[in-house]
């Protein structure tokens, strides 16, 4: 009889431990599928921590420390009017050297690549547009001739030169999305140094630190 209890036991914790392991692998299989990742699947600008994974300009990345280098804040009015460089940056886009900041009105970035390509409105979808000429250019990073509108990064420019320098922006951003090295990948974007790696970006460009 003891037995036959210690057997039904065992069963029982079997089946515990089998029911389980294949409800987690069922959680798990539809896991990638939270709220957070569908909208960025839909084109939001957004990071998703639990699934390492986001999206920044039309770009899919899985760095977080990339992400956030992208990130830009709101800017104060009467802060940048206090500041010289500031006040010039704001009027038409820039860079203020003091503060290190490039300014699209109203926010700032730390990222030269995050600032061209904010420098044109978003799109986040090519239903918005009742043009097909539009709709393959937004798809293709182009420009559609009937609409002289230009297009880089999910993003729509109206003058050809901004979006020339957006998509340069845009193919440094891929490149950044897709380096093994998390210090290099942010320091792509920001014209920045590399310490560990020993090397620096300029324009997406590698050079000797």
């Amino acid at each position: 009889m003891m037995r036959r209890f210690l057997l039904l036991g065992l069963c029982v914790s079997c089946l515990a431990f089998v029911s389980k392991a294949v409800a987690d692998e069922n959680e798990d299989a539809g896991d990638d599928m939270c709220d957070k990742c569908m909208l960025i699947g839909a084109g939001e600008q957004d990071y998703c921590d639990k699934h390492e994974k986001g999206s920044a300009f039309g770009v899919e990345m899985k760095s977080k420390k990339l992400f956030d280098a992208l990130a830009s804040t709101r800017l104060k009015r009467e802060e940048v009017m206090k500041c010289s460089g500031c006040k010039a940056a704001s009027k038409g886009g820039g860079h203020c050297d003091k503060c290190k900041i490039y300014i699209v009105v109203p926010r700032g970035y730390k990222s030269v690549v995050a600032y061209r390509l904010a420098k044109g409105r978003a799109v986040q979808s090519e239903a918005a547009f009742p043009c097909d000429g539009c709709k393959k250019a937004w798809n293709e990073n182009g420009s559609c001739g009937d609409c002289k509108l230009h297009f880089a990064g999910k993003r729509m420019f109206k003058e050809s030169d901004d979006q020339k320098v957006a998509q340069s922006a845009y193919e440094t951003l891929t490149k950044a999305a897709e380096a093994k090295c998390d210090a290099c990948a942010v320091a792509m974007v920001t014209d920045g140094t590399c310490d560990p790696c020993k090397v620096s970006f300029k324009d997406g460009k590698k050079s000797e630190a």
